[in-house]
């Protein structure tokens, strides 16, 4: 079994690095002005870049162009980037890493900066692991750092100097932008974008968004029965062999809105029971309808999901799954009575889903031990063959 798991990832993981170059059509503009039309490898960076991949035509090799050689990068669907040199204030939003001090150091980058909005006043976007910092052009200048910095004024005491809020009112005189309005701000694109979309169009009513919004979380709820077939082994040497039982489980699913939806987190309840009875050998004293075991539960599978798209209807995804389970009334007899109180547990899965609708997925569980006493030891496994319909 374990054997087979390992060819079918290596085969899985062979099928990920063909099925995830997505090559789109885009441009990209270099330091003489000239602009390309190619095809760019678009990976949704959730990390703003300093380099990518094109191809003139289809057919052609795949070439690297970076921030060295390349003022400014698009896709066709609405993502920009644009090299700028700014000022920009690295320090740590880690509540364990924080700045004593409330005053903002910078230090100036050259970037790749993502368009938010585009207009008379732009914003932009840079991210780097746990760094989130917006710039804006004000009154058409150069790009300035919108501030904002969390800082320790004590042990205890955690503060915040939001200047960008005064930068933004020094800026944005507008009879539909209240002193109020952008008080209530928090540092946050979502929050940034709409005041930035109201200010331009109160500038000029004619105004159109060019640039694509920022993808949103996808919510899908699927249910999911299947087939178990579980054993268990206990170290005094009774064995409850194979056995298939229903399975009967409630997927809901949140994906993440970066790298092109690839990578979801899920939480699945599933109801299950395992009941079978030891095999015996005939000289065995105890009688085989006393040696049973019957472990009905709810298994609680919290996992992470990364997908790999065929096509426009078709996509293959492994899961890594941590499982919790609530027993109810579960006992096991070896050769006494025992309570059964599961421990914790890992288990990762493949499959494949078709139109975003119908899925088929293969799982295999990691040991679990079901019997927490001293001297008793015991193995449950289980592979499960699950069908899934997604209904919202």
């Amino acid at each position: 079994m374990k054997k087979l798991l390992l060819i079918t990832l290596l085969l899985f993981f062979s099928l990920s690095i063909s099925a995830q170059i997505n090559y789109e059509p885009g441009y990209f503009i270099n330091n003489e002005g000239q602009r390309t039309s190619c095809l760019i490898r678009n990976v949704d960076w959730k990390n703003n870049p300093t380099s990518f991949e094109y191809k003139l035509s289809e057919n052609s090799d795949s070439q690297k162009a970076s921030i060295e050689t390349v003022i400014e990068f698009g896709i066709s669907d609405g993502v920009q980037y644009e090299r700028h040199t700014v000022k920009i204030n690295r320090s740590s939003d880690d509540s364990s890493a924080l700045e004593r001090d409330r005053s903002v150091d910078f230090k100036e980058e050259q970037l790749f900066l993502k368009t938010l909005v585009k207009g008379e006043a732009n914003l932009y976007y840079y991210e780097n692991k746990n760094l989130r910092r917006f710039f804006f052009n004000p009154q058409n200048s150069h790009l300035e750092q919108l501030v904002y910095k969390r800082y320790r004024k004590s042990a205890t005491e955690i503060r915040e100097n939001t200047q960008f809020k005064q930068q933004l009112w020094n800026n944005f005189q507008c009879e539909s932008i209240s002193r109020n309005e952008i008080n209530k701000l928090s540092y946050k694109e979502d929050n940034l974008v709409r005041l930035f979309r109201k200010f331009n169009v109160c500038i000029n009513p004619d105004w159109v968004e060019k640039i694509k919004e920022k993808d949103q979380f996808i919510f899908n709820l699927s249910i999911r029965p299947g087939v178990n077939i579980s054993s268990l082994l206990i170290n005094n040497g009774t064995e409850y062999g194979s056995k298939a039982s229903p399975r009967l489980g409630l997927e809901a699913e949140f994906v993440l809105p970066f790298n092109k939806n690839k990578w979801s987190i899920l939480v699945e309840p599933t109801y299950r029971d395992y009941q079978n009875e030891a095999t015996v050998s005939p000289l065995d004293w105890v009688a085989p309808s006393s040696l049973k075991v019957d472990y009905p539960s709810i298994e609680f599978a919290i996992g992470i999901r990364h997908y790999i798209f065929l096509n426009d209807k078709s996509k293959i995804f492994v899961t890594g799954y941590m499982l919790n389970d609530m027993e109810m009334d579960a006992m096991v007899s070896a050769p006494r009575d025992l309570t059964i109180n599961p421990l914790s547990n890992f288990a990762g899965g493949f499959g494949y889903k078709y139109n975003g609708k119908v899925s088929l997925e293969f799982r295999y569980d990691g040991y679990r031990e079901l019997l927490r006493l001293n001297g008793i030891q015991s193995k449950f496994r289980n592979i499960s063959l699950i069908l899934g319909y997604t209904f919202l």
